[in-house]
């Protein structure tokens, strides 16, 4: 139940009061809040992982909600291009944004992981890629997508001219540049990968020409990032433990 009263308290310091004096029920409550609040995200189309007409909005987006759901916030996700999405936060305009492997600066906090990635290369099955170690990449056209963070070293060596990219607005277009033969790799989530393969006709016409690399290059987490502030801290703090609860049935 939410304390008598409670509903007169307004913005993101009015919930992290309520929670601070335990207006809200625990999370092995049977039954959760009314929506008292609403946070408002940004992020990208990005299936799996995230996307309005995904099941439950997404595999990061689904126990993010259902999180907040338990503390009575409604979450309420804005689909725009990847850089946007970060710009949207940057300039104030929404609370958080997901899903991101970094910070982005000190004005984020990050949720505990919501998951993990593998990140990998697409590569033809006709042209597989050997490599050891990333410099041996050197010379090869890889692609990879606008405003994409990729693993530490392979961003390093772009941003030093180790490694040549060819940047594009989304992992399909990247995907069906290699099945043609112009890219000889290019950088993408496994799961990614296998939900465009699955469902997407145009990665589907492609499927036989091309395969998620054997090596994988990165397993990273992906997370919720909030703005740093006292009232979102709190706020971070319960969607922390539900999501813990989610993982391990302990809160």
């Amino acid at each position: 139940m939410i304390c008598k009263g409670a509903r007169r308290l307004l913005g993101w310091g009015g919930v992290a009061a309520l929670l601070g004096l335990g207006c809200l029920p625990a999370l092995a409550a049977a039954d959760p809040p009314a929506p008292t609040h609403r946070l408002v995200v940004s992020s990208t189309y990005w299936p799996p992982y995230a996307g309005s007409g995904l099941p439950d909005g997404g595999t990061v987006v689904a126990p993010i909600a259902a999180a907040l759901r338990e503390i009575g916030v409604i979450l309420e996700v804005i689909y725009v291009p990847w850089p946007r999405a970060v710009s949207l936060f940057a300039e104030g305009d929404v609370d958080g944004f997901l899903p991101t492997y970094d910070r982005h600066g000190q004005s984020c906090q990050l949720s505990e992981p919501v998951l993990d990635t593998v990140l990998g290369f697409v590569e033809r099955v006709d042209a597989p890629v050997r490599w050891a170690s990333l410099s041996d990449l050197a010379g090869l056209r890889i692609g990879s997508v606008l405003g994409y963070s990729n693993s530490p070293e392979f961003d390093r060596l772009v941003a030093s001219g180790v490694l040549t990219t060819e940047v594009v607005t989304n992992d399909l277009r990247n995907v069906l540049k290699v099945a043609a033969g112009r890219l000889a790799l290019a950088i993408i989530d496994r799961d990614v990968f296998d939900h465009l393969m699955a469902h997407d006709p145009e990665a589907r016409a492609v499927a036989h020409q091309v395969r998620f690399s054997r090596r994988v290059l990165a397993i990273r987490p992906i997370f919720l990032c909030l703005r740093a502030s006292e009232s979102m801290a709190e706020v971070l703090a319960r969607i922390n433990r539900a999501l813990r609860f989610q993982t391990l049935g302990d809160p």
